[in-house]
């Protein structure tokens, strides 16, 4: 695997909010110039995913070559939607039980699934090289104000990552070394590691060394995680904390859906793969079946804590390691893997702020912005105890999430046709959105689904939250 092509995907990613400022002060007379301008006044949105010099890519002028083949885009995608919130997959089972939380589990992978084939769907709609980010794709169909949407979603979510992080940091020394105030020590002392990297967003080799070494230790950590899990089953048999149904029903059951969906956030980066990839045809049928194989472990990892160790477990899985040797390892690990990560999830939202703003990463105005947002992810994990780590989780996949991966894609696959057939139409009026709601056929099996999709996300982000804030 190249070395820089975890961070190449992320530039695909923020490629699409370039010059936003500057998009919105357009007028073209017919409407809105959906496109982003880079220095050539070109829209072109494009990121070499696999070419092995990366000094050439320039945020709006790069371009995308296919040249990626289907085993490349299936890590990609697999990667995407592998992360460190795994390790708190048994924390959501005491909301649902071991039998209702595997269903919804299922549920809500299938439903992930089908969103991510109708986003693919409607870029393929569009067929247009200038069209390949989720962004760009939001503002062709349904203007820039579904684009300044998709904007705050992805920044909540991003630095809500980095909070999360900041709390799992904490508690993990914790439990590795612990006295009087010894919390805020280690939050301290996260930001005080991850801000000097946060100043280093645009250095793509830096990046790409810190993905490898977060790769590295979560995949250990994850390994470690699952072989003990099994022999604690193995030795103690099942704890006699777990039920069927959870503990709060139903309300728990739409907390466990928004913390699942939080874990299966990856639709993002499927179409700047699908730009990039060789094989076009076949990125359907690959995306639909690595995710397949995530939920499917994601299931196993999940479900095997939980029985292991049912409510007694409150922040992730690495809280349950035994305290031996072998234990401080994963432990280290899981630390190498956070510290590391948290500069790469804080740098997908930044950038996107550096482009707004139009200031350079370490210019004065950049790095005060960086560490302004540091501070306030530092209070914010100051002030609630590491505990509520869960509380984070839920709220990502309340809110931000269930809008990226449920909402945004049935609303573009509602109106892409019409969109397709009227280029030139103005996106911002109310008669164009209007015509997202009423069009006919009112029955067609996109629609439908489409709109089962709002209903069940919108119940997620009311009754998920309520679910959150009630277990406090």
């Amino acid at each position: 695997m190249d070395k820089t092509e975890s961070d190449r995907q992320r530039q695909a990613l923020i490629e699409g909010f370039v010059n936003m400022s500057e998009v919105d002060g357009m007028d073209t007379g017919k409407g809105e110039d959906f496109l982003f301008t880079g220095q050539s006044g070109k829209g072109q949105d494009y990121v070499d995913m696999d070419a092995e010099d990366d000094s050439g890519i320039r945020l709006g002028n790069a371009e995308l070559k296919e040249n990626t083949n289907i085993y490349k885009s299936a890590f990609h995608i697999f990667k995407a939607n592998v992360g460190t919130g795994v390790f708190m997959l048994p924390t959501f089972y005491p909301d649902a039980g071991y039998v209702v939380g595997v269903i919804l589990g299922i549920f809500i992978g299938s439903v992930v699934i089908d969103c991510t084939q109708l986003l693919i769907h409607v870029k393929v709609t569009i067929n247009r090289r200038d069209v390949t980010t989720y962004s760009q794709v939001c503002r062709y169909v349904c203007g820039k104000g579904l684009g300044w949407f998709l904007f705050v979603a992805m920044c909540l979510t991003q630095f809500g990552f980095c909070l999360m992080y900041s709390q799992l940091f904490a508690e993990t020394m914790g439990e590795l070394v612990t006295f009087n105030g010894s919390k805020y020590l280690w939050v301290s002392l996260i930001l005080m590691m991850a801000f000097p990297m946060t100043c280093f967003s645009d250095n793509l080799s830096l990046l790409a060394m810190a993905s490898v070494i977060a790769t590295v230790g979560v995949f250990y950590a994850l390994i470690c995680c699952l072989v003990e899990t099994c022999k604690v089953l193995a030795q103690k048999g099942i704890h006699p904390s777990i039920n069927p149904a959870g503990n709060r029903i139903p309300v728990g059951w739409f907390n466990n859906l928004a913390n699942n969906m939080m874990v299966l956030e990856g639709i993002a980066i499927v179409l700047p793969v699908h730009a990039a990839c060789t094989q076009k045809k076949l990125v359907p049928m690959m995306v639909t079946c690595v995710i397949i194989c995530v939920i499917v472990w994601y299931l196993i990892f999940g479900l095997t804590g939980y029985l292991a160790h049912g409510t007694t477990m409150t922040t992730s899985l690495i809280a349950a390691v035994e305290h031996s040797p072998w234990g401080t390892s994963i432990r280290a690990f899981f630390l190498v893997n956070v510290i590391f990560t948290y500069p790469l999830q804080f740098m997908s939202a930044m950038q996107l702020i550096d482009q707004l703003v139009g200031c350079k990463p370490r210019s004065w105005i950049g790095m005060g912005l960086r560490l302004l947002i540091n501070l306030i992810v530092w209070a914010l994990a100051m002030a609630m105890p590491t505990s509520a780590v869960n509380v984070v989780v839920g709220l990502i996949g309340a809110l931000p999430s269930a809008c990226m991966v449920m909402i945004i894609p049935s609303l573009l696959a509602l109106h892409v046709d019409y969109a397709v057939e009227h280029p030139d139409e103005n996106r911002n009026t109310a008669a164009y959105w209007k015509r997202i709601f009423v069009k006919k056929p009112c029955f067609t099996l996109v629609r439908v689904r489409a709109f089962i999709y709002f209903v069940i996300a919108l119940l997620i982000m009311v009754i998920g939250t309520y679910s959150i804030f009630s277990g406090l």
